[in-house]
């Protein structure tokens, strides 16, 4: 039993599925087309007065004008097929009427119609409609999972993620949040990646919203009003602080494209905080955590960067095929910092910066700078890509997978 299930779990490209079913729908539609445009139907099954049945399908005969009706749901419903438009609704329409006009004269009768109708039963449990298809651009009630990440939130509770759904109609998602700092939404793809290995969901929608800098917030007006020269050291990182929301759509197309590598220093964790009221239960207290205050921003940008050479660096050397990389992406908090680490492994002039343009933009730092890349032509498809991420924590990762 274990083989079977692995095998009917198994997830495998659908491409040549889908064009199996955009050819035999086309077929289908252009067959019940050139019947009618010959005057095949008046006079093979309106004009006799007499029909040759088949043995027990005795009642299935022409039905006088509105055979011409049959005749043109048959058709519509193998065009339906063909664009993959309401699938399972229309091609077991499609395998009726079908049927139904092979069974209503038996002189009629070729082994291809039968191999048709035969076809056409089978295509009723295949899922030949996953892609190139109507059915497949995603419908509000079609999201099955949405994940909201990163530090920019509404809400401790309920999850932001459910506001979210309930905002957009998405009512038939599963919703939790992930927070983990600038990290957020690379642990969000590779949970994704391992529920789509699982064939636990069909698709995924990760969100966030990394707005921080609104009144009353942790950078503002606190942070940006600087009292002493010696707030600079954990609370400069607060005047690189940019906005942004992306959404990314995830579908299970390629099983396998995506290598994860992680690594954690739980040591440094104090180098970068946002801590609540009363934190101190929560934690080994430090000098260095919450300097700015309960509620505030406090970075040591300089440590986190000092300490990040060697951890980036050594994440980003556990890939295979650290060679043949086209783009590489990473956290948007300092352009000098990644060109250097970048110089260590060789790669510098592969990654695409949105630092200059957008500032730390936190977990919206990747989305936003291969979306950046597309509109400027710079990511092309089949590419090999790595995205490369420091964040508080401390925590890095690398990973990589082919766009």
């Amino acid at each position: 039993m274990g083989i079977i299930s692995s095998y009917l779990s198994k997830r495998h490209e659908s491409t040549s599925l889908a064009f199996f079913r955009l050819g035999f729908g086309l077929l289908m539609t252009y067959s019940i087309i050139r019947f009618w445009l010959k005057g095949w139907i008046q006079t093979m099954y309106i004009d006799p007065s007499f029909h040759f049945t088949f043995y027990g399908f005795e009642w299935v005969t022409p039905l006088g004008n509105y055979t011409y009706l049959l005749f043109f749901i048959c058709g519509l419903s193998a065009f339906f097929v063909a664009i993959g438009y309401r699938y399972y609704m229309s091609i077991i329409i499609f395998f009726l009427s079908f049927t139904y006009i092979e069974l209503m004269d038996k002189t009629t009768y070729l082994n291809h119609y039968y191999f048709v109708s035969i076809l056409s039963f089978l295509m009723i449990f295949l899922p030949s409609n996953s892609s190139y298809s109507v059915d497949s651009y995603l419908q509000k009630n079609h999201i099955e999972l949405l994940i909201y990440v990163g530090i920019g939130r509404g809400f401790l509770e309920p999850g932001n993620s459910h506001m979210i759904a309930n905002a957009l109609g998405f009512d038939k998602a599963q919703c939790f949040d992930i927070v983990d700092a600038c990290m957020s939404w690379v642990r969000a793809m590779q949970l994704v990646d391992n529920l789509f290995k699982s064939g636990g969901y069909r698709n995924a929608l990760i969100i966030n919203a990394e707005f921080n800098t609104h009144q009353g917030g942790p950078l503002y007006p606190h942070n940006l009003n600087l009292r002493r020269r010696s707030q600079i050291e954990h609370t400069f990182p607060s005047f690189t602080i940019g906005e942004a929301a992306t959404a990314t759509l995830l579908i299970p197309s390629e099983p396998d494209n995506f290598e994860f590598y992680f690594s954690t220093r739980p040591d440094l964790s104090d180098l970068c905080t946002i801590p609540l009221k009363n934190y101190e239960g929560f934690c080994h207290p430090t000098e260095k955590i919450g300097k700015n205050g309960a509620m505030q921003f406090t970075s040591y940008g300089l440590d986190l960067h000092n300490h990040a050479h060697k951890e980036a660096v050594g994440v980003f050397e556990k890939m295979s095929k650290r060679k043949a990389i086209d783009n590489v992406f990473v956290h948007a908090s300092s352009k000098k910092e990644w060109d250097k680490f970048g110089s260590k492994v060789g790669l510098s002039d592969k990654i695409h910066h949105v630092y200059p343009e957008t500032g730390n933009v936190v977990s919206a730092s990747i989305p936003v700078a291969m979306s950046d890349a597309i509109n400027q032509g710079k990511l092309s498809r089949k590419n090999s890509v790595v995205f490369w991420v420091g964040s508080a924590g401390m925590s890095f990762s690398a990973t990589r997978f082919r766009y």
